[in-house]
């Protein structure tokens, strides 16, 4: 035989091997990604209206809770006009929300989570309606036997809706629950059938594995590399994220980082919360610049942080705000007069730079009590609201909040 014709052939049949893994890969490949696709467009629809009902649910518990309080605070103060306008405002406003909240539920195509929960919905918002009937006779009743009105007319029905709406909630939560479990069971099979195929790839790619050795040195080269830039960028999203709840000024948590400490706490613990406002730092801001204003709020913190950091734990939350959580450890004896003792700390006149500064503080404690159900947003709006009636009436003072549930 001719060796030119051999070596043609030869040629001939590698190409063709080529050919044929080529083309095995780009099925292998293309069944991957329909796969790939079809998994993610279906789950993915489906996870996003499971997240967004329980986000609307969560928002609507939020307005049935504020309108409670706005409720509660009418009938303790139901001689103060301006207090009962207010709360009246903040009901109708309330319930404008749940309203918006209560469409955008229902838009949502929860069939394949679960057919039942809609009904469920419908049936809690039928308490809910029932509910806010009622608050408009209330709204509109004589403060003479207001409070025996509430206890008997409006009570039962706000207990009925709250408790409905709860119930939808935990049901809510445990199908969204099940399933992600149900989507993770699917994504594992799906990943031992990319698995399967991907055996059956390797299985045909060894037969050119000599050939494709120099080839193979160059992807080990390209993976360490990638690996490489893989880790730096896991390193740099961990500075990011921890930056993200870190005052960068202090390197104290700051208020992100207090909401997420808080969102867990708030459901099982009593906790014991401290807020101190410089009243006038934009004031000594404006007057010595920002610098200065910078050197003020480090004096503060490493003063802070000496003296209290082992009794509470600290947030610097805003520009001239810091929050303090008692320790669990801490008596409620030993926690009042530690925030006394701060207080007076913090009021104390400090020298910067070879000036006298005589600092403004309003404050607030808030004794919270796990009965009380808050939402941290919740919890830091009042507290907030609070702060913000004692700055506008130049009280300057330590204010003390106690939960209405707390007798």
């Amino acid at each position: 035989m001719n060796p030119k014709t051999n070596l043609q052939e030869e040629k001939e049949d590698g190409v063709k091997i080529y050919k044929i893994i080529a083309s095995l890969f780009a099925v292998l490949s293309l069944v991957n990604i329909a796969a790939v696709i079809f998994t993610f467009r279906y789950s993915g629809n489906n996870l996003f209206y499971a997240e967004e009902a329980v986000s609307h649910v969560a928002k609507i518990e939020q307005c049935l809770q504020s309108t409670n309080e706005s409720v509660l605070n009418i009938v303790l103060n139901q001689n103060d006009s301006r207090i009962i306008q207010r709360e009246n405002e903040n009901i109708n406003t309330m319930f404008d929300m749940l309203s918006q909240e209560e469409q955008e539920f229902k838009k949502l195509n929860l069939s394949s989570i679960d057919g039942s929960i809609m009904q469920d919905f419908d049936s809690a918002m039928t308490e809910v309606n029932y509910y806010e009937a009622s608050l408009k006779e209330f709204q509109n009743h004589e403060t003479n036997g207001l409070e025996e009105y509430y206890r008997k007319e409006i009570s039962p029905l706000q207990e009925k809706a709250t408790l409905a709406m709860q119930d939808v909630a935990e049901r809510q939560s445990e199908l969204t629950n099940a399933f992600f479990h149900k989507i993770a069971h699917r994504f594992l099979i799906l990943l031992v059938f990319m698995l399967f195929l991907m055996a059956l790839g390797l299985n045909s790619f060894t037969y050119m594995r000599k050939k494709i050795q120099q080839k193979n040195f160059e992807n080990a080269q390209t993976r360490q590399t990638a690996r490489a830039n893989a880790y730096k960028a896991s390193q740099a999203l961990k500075k990011a994220n921890a930056m993200a709840f870190t005052n960068v000024l202090t390197e104290l948590k700051n208020r992100y980082a207090l909401e997420e400490d808080l969102d867990e706490k708030l459901r099982t613990e009593d906790v014991t919360l401290a807020f101190f406002n410089f009243d006038n730092f934009q004031e000594v801001t404006q007057s010595y610049g920002r610098d200065f204003g910078d050197m003020f709020i480090i004096n503060m913190t490493d003063m802070i942080k000496k003296d209290y950091s082992d009794k509470f734990e600290i947030y610097h939350t805003e520009s001239g705000e810091f929050c303090f959580v008692a320790n669990e450890a801490s008596s409620p004896e030993d926690t009042d007069s530690m925030i006394a003792q701060l207080g007076r700390a913090l009021s104390a006149p400090i020298e910067i730079s070879k000036l006298n500064i005589q600092p403004v503080v309003s404050g607030c404690v808030y004794y919270y009590k796990s009965s009380e159900h808050l939402t941290p947003n919740s919890l830091l709006i009042k507290i907030d609201r609070a702060l913000q009636e004692a700055k506008e009436n130049s009280e300057h003072k330590i204010m003390k909040l106690q939960s209405i549930y707390s007798n």
